[in-house]
């Protein structure tokens, strides 16, 4: 998710699912977490985005589940995790 809402009245604008079949999308659920999930396609015709299903509760207004408030945390404190190279020939991650 590039821009996610930050207030409940972002999320309540916010349209999740828009593509090419489902042009008007579908409205924010307040009893699930605020982000928008978008599945790796196996199908590219017919994947659609959505809204995660987790229980809300943690992160800003209280929008996200536990998993995508840290996720969110991360990106805002710079944290993000890279690929490097390891010994041995391994990929690693590096916080």
């Amino acid at each position: 998710m590039r821009n996610p809402p930050r207030t409940k009245e972002a999320a309540k604008k916010y349209v999740y699912g828009l593509t090419s079949f489902n042009p008007d999308g579908w409205p924010y659920n307040k009893r699930q977490c605020a982000w928008e999930i978008t599945p790796i396609p196996k199908n590219i015709i017919l994947y659609s985005p959505y809204q995660c299903y987790k229980a809300p509760g943690f992160g800003p207004d209280k929008l996200y589940c536990e998993q995508h408030a840290k996720r969110l945390d991360s990106r805002r404190d710079g944290k993000r995790k890279r690929r490097t190279e390891c010994p041995g020939r391994l990929l690693c991650l590096e916080t």
